[in-house]
Order: structure tokens, then C-alpha cells, then sequence
């Protein structure tokens, strides 16, 4: 599946729910769901059709479930850019960067700084620019929630 199809109209996809037999929706105007930012019903192909009409593809619990499994399967990649200085005396969170398909973004911490890379190593020649500092990539990691906590 696409990041498209996900964005706008991931759960038709039978890789994510086998119960949905309901029409899929395409923003055809504005050529495809990666043209415009799926941010919201009014920004992609959610919103090209009014779904006063349509019934519930399964319940809200399943529902949560199936939005769930979705972002955990095209969530981007999150990584900061740490600078370390000397043998391990100090470091610091110096920027953040997140990963798509197709390009990486990156951000410094102060703001100042905004950079989309081909790869998250090329950030790492930006903030390794003094003698006694060099940059490191650090890959965020999901913390469990409090529920993942309690099965335990």
C-alpha cells in the first residue's frame, strides 16, 4: 500500500481491514493524495465525499485499532543530532530530524536552522564543524504507554 492510499484512505486496504466493503475515496481534483497535505479531511481526499451516507466500516474500538496499526506502520523515523564534545565530557541535542519516503527534514533546536537532506548522515556534517565536537545520529524509540505498562 502506498503512502497515499494511507494517508487518505489507508483503511480500505485489505492489508489493514478485511470487514470494509465501502466506496474509497480519491481527490481527483488535485491529482492524488500526495499532492496535498494529509492533514485533515479538508486537506486531501477524506473530504471529497460527504459521509452522512456512509455507515461505520466496523466498531470504535476496532476502528482505533485499525487507525493505530496504520501509523505504526508508515510512522517516519525520528532522530535528534547530538553533539558530543571531547572523550564523552558533555553533549547536547543540537537539532531533529524525521524521515520520509523520499526525503529528510531536519530542524534545529533553536530554529534557526532548516534543512531537507537526501539521508539523515548528511546532517551530521552540518554540526560537526568544530575541532572538538563531533555529531551523532540518535533514533528515537517509542517509550510505552502506561496500558503497555500494565499488561505486564
Amino acid at each position: 500500500m502506498s503512502s497515499a492510499e494511507t494517508q487518505g484512505t489507508g483503511l480500505s486496504s485489505a492489508d489493514h481491514s478485511s470487514t470494509h466493503h465501502g466506496p474509497t475515496y480519491h481527490d481527483d481534483a488535485a491529482g492524488s493524495a500526495d499532492s496535498a497535505d494529509a492533514a485533515g479531511p479538508a486537506a486531501g481526499s477524506l473530504g471529497a465525499c460527504d459521509p452522512a451516507d456512509l455507515a461505520p466500516i466496523c466498531d470504535e474500538q476496532e476502528f482505533t485499532e485499525i487507525l493505530e496499526s496504520i501509523v505504526a506502520d508508515y510512522a517516519p523515523g525520528v532522530f535528534a543530532v547530538a553533539q558530543v564534545y571531547g572523550d564523552r565530557s558533555d553533549g547536547r541535542v543540537v537539532a531533529w530530524g524525521i524521515t520520509f519516503d523520499d526525503r529528510v527534514e531536519v530542524i534545529s533546536v533553536n530554529g534557526r536552522r532548516r534543512m531537507s537532506l537526501s539521508a539523515p548522515e548528511e546532517a551530521l556534517r552540518v554540526y560537526s564543524t568544530h575541532e572538538h565536537t563531533t555529531a551523532h545520529l540518535v533514533w528515537v524509540t517509542p517509550r510505552a504507554t502506561p496500558s503497555d505498562d500494565e499488561d505486564s
